[in-house]
């Protein structure tokens, strides 16, 4: 049996129509039980209620960028519709009472997995919840911290009645089509050494695809903010892009001073006397930054 595992991220564009299955991946395999859909609302019906609450509360309308919406994917034990289903009810409530995630859309995929050449199915098996992640009485994103999700994945454990992960090690959990990657590579090395691979050799060719794929994504972020600097014509150095890179402190003071300009430029929607507000918002949480992240934003010229 897998060890449990349970990991939010911001939903993407077809994340719906992935989870409904209106549009089939081309990598499913012959399900062994029946695919379970729960929906409560639609994304954009979500998303549209969620824009009104945080307008209300904060008197700002949401950014495009912003992530309101998260799904949770969590890996099954089997394919036991009624065991797992009261689980996951169980995991919903707990979460909600906890720490006000609010889900309203589940899913169930008894379908996804990889077939060797001989025929021999290993399925994946795994739940999405989709989750609203707006604290309703702010309008802000809901702030868990690194213990709140450890808390959180003892507690999938738990109600699944799985093994937990080792603590503070690092996730090894691929996507979709990582996973079809690291099957295929599998089974080819499993054929040329005419035997299993071991656990320690898994795990060094699932590290090798997820260094791959930070790489990939540390690029993305780069290229990101040095085409925000030179829109907004902020000074951004090599240096700088380090600090980024390191310090949640400093991407706040980077991302602040971006939705500053943007508004400014007049590419964010808010009147004038909101603009002014976020200036003076903004200033504020500078001055109230530690003396070196101040020194950082006066040589970015933020």
């Amino acid at each position: 049996m897998p060890k449990s595992f349970i990991k939010f991220k911001p939903i993407t564009g077809h994340s719906e129509e992935h989870n409904n299955r209106k549009i089939s991946p081309k990598y499913l395999v012959k399900p062994s039980a029946e695919n379970v859909y729960s929906s409560n609302c639609s994304i954009a019906e979500k998303r549209a209620e969620l824009e009104k609450i945080v307008k209300e509360k904060t008197g700002r309308k949401m950014q495009k960028k912003a992530t309101p919406i998260k799904e949770a994917v969590i890996l099954l034990p089997d394919d036991n519709f009624e065991k797992n289903s009261n689980a996951l009810r169980t995991l919903v409530s707990e979460l909600y009472e906890r720490y006000d995630i609010k889900a309203f859309q589940g899913y169930i995929h008894n379908d996804e997995g990889h077939t060797d050449e001989n025929g021999n199915t290993k399925y994946n098996y795994h739940a999405h919840l989709v989750v609203d992640w707006i604290d309703h009485n702010t309008g802000k994103s809901l702030r868990l911290t690194k213990e709140d999700m450890s808390d959180i994945q003892t507690l999938t454990a738990e109600i699944l009645s799985m093994e937990r992960g080792e603590k503070g090690s690092k996730s090894l959990s691929l996507t979709h089509q990582e996973y079809r990657g690291f099957m295929k590579i599998r089974d080819s090395m499993q054929k040329k050494l005419e035997r299993k691979i071991n656990a320690e050799e898994e795990q060094e060719l699932r590290q090798e695809l997820i260094k791959k794929r930070e790489e990939e994504k540390r690029e993305k972020r780069h290229t990101r903010w040095r085409e925000l600097a030179e829109k907004y014509k902020i000074r951004l150095s090599d240096s700088d892009i380090s600090c980024l890179e390191k310090d949640t402190a400093f991407q706040l003071i980077f991302d602040t001073q971006i939705e500053h300009k943007g508004a400014i430029f007049g590419e964010i929607g808010i009147s004038r006397d909101e603009n002014y507000k976020l200036s003076v918002t903004f200033h504020k949480k500078i001055r109230e930054l530690p003396k070196q992240y101040q020194n950082k934003s006066r040589k970015m010229r933020l």
